[in-house]
């Protein structure tokens, strides 16, 4: 049945085989990839997406509990708000976390933690509003505790002062040394008593500062010693203002020792309060650092499974694709067999034709599918059988062309032969005609040239008459046109001449004029001194020199009017030297340009001279060229017509003779065309005749048999 296969079918069964496995192992790896892709998008919706809560959950808790645990050790405001401010983070997310844990069911921890978590957070946040309170409760008793010691303060100082002015009036009054030593004595317990609650304050102060309870404690303790320092100054205090004073100093003393009591055990509540909101706070940061973790866990869970899936579809199709490599190549190892085993026998015996064995049939290429190589297997055989006969008929007909060539070679010899001697003879006289032909034409085209230079010779010749002449009556005109120039240039001089002598005399006019203008500038300069005496012997003068200081005055003005008047004067008289001097030099320089062009003048005068007669004797010269050029033109005409009559004759002589030669070599060219045919045919009979004796076939030995029957060709 495989034999009977076409190769075309049998190549799509074996890529159909591997087309097969090939879309099973993409099968189970788009199984295996869409497992992936479904945990890949479980872990990015749901797991990664809970890590990241709670870790943000985690975060706010931390942030929670340190700033609350801040503002119960500093009692700052702002701690205070920023742990609110991350507990409602916290619960922000907590809400987030509960949407994510209620979108999808897998998320089973998330679920199960969240309320402890909720539970904690709300534990917690009564931990903070008790502390809030203890805080604002400490506040409120430092206040009272202040206002306590403000009160103390006051009073053992209005004590103090009574008692000390006291004892500046029995001084002034020169009391006796009892009272004085009473007074003194007053004043030494109050400063013990203002030291003793200066002292129990700052034991306060330090005590919160430090967080000492003990100096707390020592502070109570001094604040209780009071009460007896107080009656001892009681007993010797007989004034009412002093004993309410007192009464006041031991009240404030009482209040503040009350105020510390109180503080000390809201202190000590704190501080229990703190531990048990630290640990509340632990709690809820474990459990949710424990949501965090779970999340982890499963993220981590849901990559191994995740890369271990990608692992086993990764060795799956590894193990798929050697299988298929290997199916594939003993597939191809088969059929490149099946297909070249034949084709290699084809070749065995297609080289046996090409060296001319046809000695082979069907059999002998052993292909027995039936499929296209037996096809081909059965054509080359039918055409291998069809060549045999074809070579036996070529080589009985090769035998006779070869004697009938033979023959026909040699009559066509002996007609070559005899025409080629004609054409010889024919070919002599053709060339000695196209010779003389040759000859006559050349001298013919000689003359036309010489004809055509003497005619351009004599055109130019006309053309440079005319020339000449203009040239001639150009030359006059520049002559006169020189003669002219010259005449102007030598006025132009003149009048430069008379415009500079006319220019320097200005000069010397502009000179005086300067001068004159010194000399106004120095009447005005001198008016003005005149004027400026008459003015101070005007002055001088009083009343009565009133109308000549008028008089002065009015000199002076025109002399400065002069003397302005000068001064521009004398500037455009400097201008007017500066333009001068310029103009003078421009004329000068004039002057020497005309005289130069004069030269020039004239020697271009002389030189238009000598050029008008060399004209005037180029043009007699031309003239006669032109006579002797017209006589050889009628010369050379006669010539051309003699050599275009012999070349007539000679070109109708020749034409004769070519007719005949061509006659002569057509048909020379037909039996060399016969004669070259004939041993073409010879040769390709022979060669024919080689080639199909190194052709093996059953018939060779009755050929030979035949050829030597025939009869023998005709030298």
């Amino acid at each position: 049945m495989f034999r009977r296969m076409k190769i075309g079918v049998k190549l799509a069964l074996s890529f159909g085989a591997l087309l097969f496995i090939f879309a099973a192992v993409g099968g189970l790896s788009w199984v295996n990839m869409n497992s992936v892709r479904t945990e890949a998008d479980a872990l990015a919706e749901q797991y990664v997406p809970e890590s990241n809560m709670a870790g943000d959950l985690l975060d706010s808790i931390k942030d929670m509990v340190y700033e609350i645990r801040s503002f119960g050790d500093t009692y700052d405001k702002q701690y205070s708000d920023a742990g609110n401010t991350f507990a409602a983070n916290a619960r922000k997310y907590l809400g987030v976390a509960g949407e994510h844990a209620a979108k999808y069911p897998r998320l089973v921890r998330l679920r199960e933690d969240l309320p402890k978590v909720e539970s904690s957070l709300d534990e917690y946040a009564g931990m903070m509003k008790q502390t809030e309170d203890a805080v604002n409760g400490i506040f409120e008793l430092r206040g009272a505790a202040d206002a306590a010691a403000r009160t103390f303060v006051e009073n053992t100082g209005a004590y103090y002062e009574s008692q000390f002015k006291l004892m500046q009036e029995e001084i002034a009054a020169e009391k006796g040394p009892d009272a004085l030593a009473e007074r003194l004595s007053k004043l030494k317990m109050i400063d013990a008593l203002t030291e003793g609650g200066n002292a129990a304050r700052l034991d306060n102060f330090r005590g919160q500062a430090l967080r000492d309870m003990s100096l707390i404690e020592r502070a109570i303790e001094r604040l209780k010693g009071m009460g007896k320092t107080v009656e001892e100054i009681r007993k010797v205090t007989s004034r009412k203002e002093n004993l309410d004073q007192l009464d006041k100093i031991q009240k404030a003393a009482d209040d503040y020792r009350a105020s510390m009591e109180r503080m000390l055990t809201a202190w000590r509540g704190l501080d229990e309060l703190g531990d048990r909101r630290d640990r509340a706070g632990i709690s809820v940061a474990n459990i949710a650092l424990e949501v965090q973790q779970a999340a982890t866990e499963a993220t981590v869970r849901i990559a191994d499974d995740t890369v271990s899936s990608l692992g086993t579809t990764i060795l799956f199709i590894t193990i798929a694709i050697a299988f298929a490599v290997l199916f594939g190549t003993i597939v191809a190892f088969v059929m490149t067999r099946s297909i070249t085993s034949p084709l290699r026998r084809v070749q065995e015996l297609a080289a046996r034709a090409r060296d001319g064995d046809f000695t082979f049939d069907r059999d002998d290429f052993h292909i027995v599918n039936r499929d296209e190589l037996g096809a081909m297997a059965d054509a080359l055989a039918e055409m291998i059988s069809v060549q045999r006969d074809m070579i036996r008929d070529l080589k009985k007909k090769s035998v006779h062309l070869s004697a009938i060539s033979e023959e026909t070679a040699a009559s066509t010899e002996e007609v070559t032969t005899t025409t080629s001697e004609v054409a010889e003879s024919n070919a002599k006289l053709a060339e000695q005609t196209r010779s003389g032909r040759a000859n006559a034409v050349e001298s013919s085209k000689v003359m036309l040239e010489m004809s055509s230079l003497i005619q351009i010779a004599q055109s130019l010749a006309a053309n440079a008459d005319k020339n000449s002449t203009g040239m001639a009556s150009a030359a006059s005109e520049g002559s006169e046109t020189v003669v002219k120039t010259i005449d102007t240039m030598e006025s132009i001089k003149d009048s430069v001449r008379e415009t500079e002598e006319l220019l320097k005399q200005l000069d010397t006019y502009s000179q005086r004029i300067g001068v004159v203008g010194d000399t106004i500038t120095g009447l005005a300069d001198q008016t003005n001194l005149l004027a400026l005496n008459a003015a101070i012997e005007a002055a001088r003068a009083g009343e009565a020199g009133r109308g000549f200081a008028v008089v002065a005055e009015e000199v002076r003005k025109l002399a400065e009017q002069s003397q302005d008047g000068a001064r521009e004067v004398a500037d455009l008289v400097e201008k007017i030297l500066a333009g001068t001097n310029s103009a003078v030099a421009s004329m000068r320089k004039s002057r020497e340009e005309v005289e130069e062009g004069v030269k020039i003048a004239h020697v271009a005068g002389e030189a238009l001279n000598r050029i008008k007669t060399a004209v005037d004797s180029s043009v007699h010269d031309v003239r006669r060229i032109i006579q002797t050029t017209d006589e050889e033109v009628a010369k050379s005409e006669k010539v051309i017509e003699l050599i275009d009559a012999t070349s007539n004759v000679m070109e109708n002589t020749d034409d004769h003779v070519q007719n005949l030669a061509a006659s002569m070599e057509e048909t020379a060219a037909a039996m060399e065309n016969v004669a070259t045919g004939s041993q073409e045919v010879s040769e390709t009979a022979e060669e024919l005749k080689q080639m199909t004796d190194r052709f093996r076939v059953d018939e060779d030995e009755e050929l030979r048999a035949n050829a030597r029957a025939l009869p023998a060709p005709r030298s």
